[in-house]
């Protein structure tokens, strides 16, 4: 039994006791196939264009879940996404957390518009454009991670709102592959 118990869980990257929010959003989009658990392949498998259906705010499948997301650093296994859309975490102001797709190259306006709660996120390597006002009311920034200093230096910035650094506390620490950067 125990053993049959463990290739059921093998795979399973996000349950309703995990992350419920996230866990809803993606079974009422009819993303993943259980309501109670999300497995790493169809993570893998969904788009960008799964995940924003329209050109509105409230065409993101998290729309729905705005106020009860704290977290999403399972985002990271959502690795057919290149593109975090225009609106797609929308006013998730308690989510304090997110991890991106390595594969990630660009994130787009408002896409992360008023998570207010929102301290710690990485910017993956191949990101190349941050839109204007991609971070608009997310002052709350206390970690932004990169992997790689040479392409930070590349991503062409919009706006002072492309930046994750851009408002609020001024608090924020840079870490590069883990470590603080320091004075």
């Amino acid at each position: 039994a125990q053993k049959a118990l463990t290739a059921i869980m093998e795979g399973v990257i996000i349950t309703s006791k995990t992350n419920a929010p996230i866990q809803a959003a993606l079974y009422a989009a009819g993303l993943v196939a259980n309501e109670t658990y999300t497995l790493q392949a169809e993570a893998e498998a969904i788009t960008a264009e799964q995940l924003q259906t329209g050109t509105s705010y409230t065409t993101s499948i998290f729309y729905s879940q705005k106020n009860s997301i704290t977290h999403f650093e399972e985002f990271k296994y959502f690795t057919g996404i290149t593109t975090v859309q225009t609106y797609l975490f929308y006013y998730c102001s308690s989510m304090t957390v997110i991890e991106l797709p390595e594969t990630i190259i660009a994130i787009e306006s408002n896409a992360f518009y008023n998570c207010s709660k929102l301290e710690s996120i990485n910017i993956p390597s191949g990101v190349t454009n941050i839109a204007s006002s991609a971070f608009t009311g997310s002052g709350n920034m206390k970690q932004v991670h990169i992997n790689d200093f040479s392409s930070w230096c590349k991503i062409n910035f919009a706006s002072v709102t492309s930046t994750p650094f851009n408002l609020g506390t001024g608090e924020a620490n840079f870490y590069i592959n883990g470590e603080k950067i320091v004075d």
